[in-house]
């Protein structure tokens, strides 16, 4: 059962579609917010470079409506390169960073790679990669406390309230 301020949240962004940026979006998480982000109307532009994300991910995902999947854009590329971050940010309201090297193991048989990739490309997000004006980000080390995409405090829904990249330093 969904509850009622997720429903809320929902209709709400049914009603006002705007574009998303899903970093990692090959990852089972960047599609799976992938195809819900679709199902509501949203359009998409996905990154990714590969590494850990699958293809096979973002198929299942585009074996829906045609005019679903005419809403996704997709770009392969990497966090690490801030050009790239810039243009995939060109016209975005919202980026969702869920690009990350996940593995403890691979973590310490290739600590630069795998800082370079969790640090430095994350790090990209704050050097301002969208244009003034447009734009918050979200991930799991940017949301801070918990409250809803409007500031509200949240009670169970697990959401948080996505920032400007520049208030976020």
């Amino acid at each position: 059962m969904i509850s009622a301020p997720y429903s809320q949240i929902r209709r709400s962004l049914a009603a006002s579609p705007k574009v998303w940026v899903v970093t990692g979006v090959a990852g089972f998480i960047g599609s799976s917010l992938l195809e819900d982000l679709l199902s509501l109307g949203q359009t998409v532009v996905g990154l990714d470079n590969f590494s850990t994300g699958h293809r096979a991910n973002l198929s299942e995902v585009l074996r829906g409506p045609i005019e679903m999947c005419a809403r996704f854009h997709m770009v392969e590329g990497d966090i690490r390169d801030l050009e790239t971050c810039r243009t995939v940010c060109a016209g975005a309201d919202y980026v969702l960073h869920h690009a990350a090297l996940g593995s403890v193991p691979w973590s310490l048989d290739d600590p630069l790679r795998t800082n370079a990739v969790n640090v430095d490309g994350f790090v990209n997000w704050f050097s301002d990669p969208m244009p003034e004006g447009h734009g918050n980000t979200s991930g799991v080390s940017v949301c801070g406390g918990p409250t809803t995409l409007w500031g509200e405090t949240a009670t169970n829904t697990g959401l948080a309230k996505p920032r400007r990249v520049k208030s976020a330093l």
